[in-house]
């Protein structure tokens, strides 16, 4: 081999793919933004990724973010020298392995293939080049006999670990695992190599994989359609079918090597060679994720190169080429080639013409507009770019949910994270969620970037807007619906109302099975004597359609409830219950798992309160219990024989309690023993403890019927609280904190008329 014959190909491999991504610019896929966001994540505070999400992608490692970070702000263009050297490798690369394995028609045409692969181009600024380089580089020593010494080995398990710190997950682990068992098993190396792999591996999964991304549960289906997609705008590379089944031919052992083949690489080693090269193939797709369909092709290129090499062959050998031998080994293999390099070079031309430019210009302004208007602790849902431009936490959506108008998913993400802001573009999916009323009830439109060359115009700029369905606590529950789906959480605002107020209520459902009819969620305000004074029944689901419910997700339905100006002052109880749309039963509703089975669920209470007016009562300010203060009562007369004596007790909640308690009020003779009392819940049984907002004044009236034949003379009046069930008093202490005996508060002595 000359020297000229071994530079310069080398020389234009390494040229083509830097011109073509300098040409292409920086107008990266998501994955790469998001590689981006991430390496400023960890080593500054802009373009942080929102929490709960990965470093970047799944898979992603020490090394590609460290070389990120260290270009700081010309980390894109970094980005895209990086991919175009990977690429170059990997050509290069891919032209000596087989040209040392005796193929170098075959190493030749495939490294100019994948030269003229648009692949360049479709995964640009991201480190999946150089997977594919340091794969074919491990491959090569591992199956070429010039790969056996010692010191190849230790050089690929440097390779492996530059390709586990580039890209890390399970099946690069498994990819480097591998090779590194094949050399021990062959007896080229002992288990060191493999140990060090190992042992790093393990280190780096303990450090990276509790904060990775997770694989999208629809991984392969999206892998499918984003190839069945690339295929469809691309049909010349059918065409690489027929050459990739002569490649195949070419290398598979049951064929005896031809008069007149170059071939070197045994039988054997063929067959081996192709069975790594589909592995390494599979390994790549999965670490590669959603891009792994343009890098599985890589495998149909390597093959394809092969088929019209094997081909030039048999056609030079069969004698009916009449040329000299220097121009037939040129020109004969070219137009063999040329259905391919035209495909290649079309594919480029129709990428490079429908480069994103004027949507990545939407998209920019919009990231401006959020840098100068939008609160640097912000969550934002956006294209990777406009999170990465815009410097704020972002949730970055690493599968094409939106274009492939898969509105479960995107809606799971939205509601999960609930973010501030959203950057929304042209697509069946978002022209849907815009126009539910979750979304409506929820984000207004702050801004919009349009261009009507830009293919997903207009870019449009969401915020989130606070309303009384936020002001809630919500409450977590479980309680399963006829099998149907769970409420597995609750909120409402506000609990404390004026007559005529409205109640906001969220139902967090989560669906069990398939939803194949909608029903009939009802909430009700109900008194304690059983009497309904407000009702809604609401048509659910109603924030999104139940053909996308998937089993598993929740969905927060909102409810508004109106009260009317007549409700009677008091505490309502706030019931829902659900039913069949065209049935008057309810659904069973089982609790505790299924220990306890109701009709109808009480959510907790809603308090019109009464106005209280406590000037004049006598102070006390003793603290029963943790979280109930009696603040005041008052005496309506001084008790007498066969008469009545009223007590008002003014009670506040210093925390809301979480009981029901029930009121004592007693009159004892000098012996202690009670001559007179009313038990009873508080305000007549309208307003139970459990109901009592923090700091709000309750008034409770209590009538106490005294004996006909109640001797004259002193007698103590003392109140208390207690559990109905249990008898059991709460503690009381007074307004000095000395604990009270027998959990029972003196508030006074009075003296019966004669």
């Amino acid at each position: 081999m000359s020297a000229r014959t071994k530079v310069v190909p080398a020389v234009v491999f390494l040229a083509v793919p830097l011109i073509l991504s300098i040409t292409w610019g920086t107008y990266f896929g998501d994955s790469a933004f998001v590689t981006l966001s991430a390496a400023q994540s960890v080593f500054g505070d802009l373009g942080r990724l929102a929490p709960g999400f990965a470093l970047g992608i799944p898979g992603q490692a020490p090394l590609t973010i460290g070389l990120l970070a260290a270009a700081g702000r010309f980390a894109p263009q970094f980005g895209l020298l990086f991919n175009a050297l990977g690429w170059s490798a990997t050509a290069v690369l891919v032209y000596y392995s087989l040209r040392a394995g005796g193929r170098p028609l075959g190493g030749m045409i495939t490294a100019f293939l994948l030269v003229l692969n648009p692949l360049v181009l479709i995964t640009s600024g991201t480190e999946y080049a150089w997977v594919l380089a340091l794969g074919l580089a491990a491959l090569a020593l591992t199956f070429f006999p010039w790969g056996g010494s010692r010191l190849a080995v230790w050089l690929k398990a440097l390779l492996l670990i530059l390709l586990l710190g580039l890209h890390f997950n399970a099946a690069t682990i498994l990819f480097a695992l591998t090779l590194l068992a094949m050399d021990v098993y062959n007896g080229r190396s002992g288990w060191l190599p493999f140990i060090l792999v190992a042992a790093l591996s393990l280190v780096w999964g303990l450090l990276i994989l509790p904060r990775s991304g997770r694989l999208p549960a629809g991984a392969p289906l999206f892998w499918l359609q984003n190839g069945r997609t690339f295929l469809a705008k691309n049909p010349l590379y059918w065409l690489y079918l027929p050459f990739s089944l002569m490649g195949l031919w070419d290398l598979w052992p049951w064929r005896p090597a031809a008069a007149g083949d170059d071939s070197q690489i045994a039988p054997p080693a063929g067959r081996h060679f192709l069975v790594l090269l589909i592995l390494w193939a599979l390994a790549a797709s999965l670490a590669l994720s959603t891009s792994a369909p343009y890098l599985a092709a890589v495998v149909a290129i390597i093959l394809s190169g092969l088929g019209a090499a094997w081909l030039s062959r048999r056609i030079l050998a069969s004698g009916r080429v009449q040329l000299d031998g220097s121009s037939a080994a040129i020109l004969v293999p070219l137009l063999v080639a040329m259905p391919l390099l035209l495909a290649g070079l079309v594919a480029i031309y129709k990428l490079y013409d429908t480069r994103p430019m004027q949507q990545a210009a939407l998209q920019d302004q919009a990231a401006a507009w959020l840098s100068e208007n939008a609160d640097a602790r912000a969550i934002l849902y956006a294209p990777p770019r406009v999170g990465y431009e815009a410097g704020l936490a972002t949730i970055p959506a690493l599968v094409d949910w939106v274009r492939d108008s898969n509105v479960a998913a995107l809606y799971e993400q939205l509601m999960d994270h609930d973010p501030r802001f959203i950057v929304s573009e042209d697509s069946p999916a978002w022209d849907y969620i815009i126009r539910t009323k979750w979304f409506q009830e929820r984000y207004q439109e702050s801004v919009r970037f349009a261009n009507d060359y830009a293919m997903d115009s207009p870019v449009t700029v969401w915020e989130y807007t606070p309303s009384t369905y936020d002001e809630g606590q919500r409450q977590e529950i479980s309680a399963v619906v006829d099998d149907r789906f769970a409420l597995v959480g609750y909120q409402f605002a506000p609990r404390v109302i004026k007559p005529g107020e409205d109640v906001f209520l969220t139902l967090y459902l989560q669906a069990l099975q398939p939803l194949d009819h909608g029903f009939i969620s009802g909430v009700h305000l109900s008194a304690a004597d059983g009497w309904v004074w407000a009702w809604r029944e609401e048509r659910t689901p109603r924030s999104i359609a139940g053909q996308w419910w998937e089993p598993g997700q929740v969905i927060p339905e909102r409810i508004q409830l109106q009260t009317t100006d007549d409700i009677p002052l008091g505490a309502y109880d706030l019931q829902v219950f659900w039913r069949a749309g065209d049935d008057k039963n309810n659904w069973p509703i089982m609790l505790d798992g299924g220990e306890q089975v109701v009709d109808r669920l009480s959510l907790g209470y809603v308090v019109a309160p009464p106005v209280v007016d406590n000037g004049g009562a006598t102070p006390v300010n003793a603290q029963f219990g943790d979280s109930i203060l009696l603040d005041s009562y008052t005496i309506s007369a001084p008790p007498a024989a066969g008469k009545t004596m009223g007590v008002t007790l003014y009670w506040q909640a210093l925390s809301s309690p979480t009981a029901d308690y029930t009121v004592f009020v007693h009159l004892l003779d000098e012996q202690g023993q009670i001559v007179a009392a009313h038990d009873g819940m508080p305000a007549g049984n309208s307003f139970p403890t459990s109901a009592w907002p923090a700091g709000l004044l309750v008034e409770d009236k209590h009538t106490i019927e005294l004996p006909s034949d109640l001797a004259s003379g002193n007698y103590k009046l003392n109140a208390g609280l207690y559990m109905l069930e249990t008898g059991e008093r709460l503690p009381v202490w007074d307004a000095d904190g000395v604990e009270q005996a027998d959990r029972s508060l003196n508030l006074t002595t009075v003296t019966s008329e004669p």
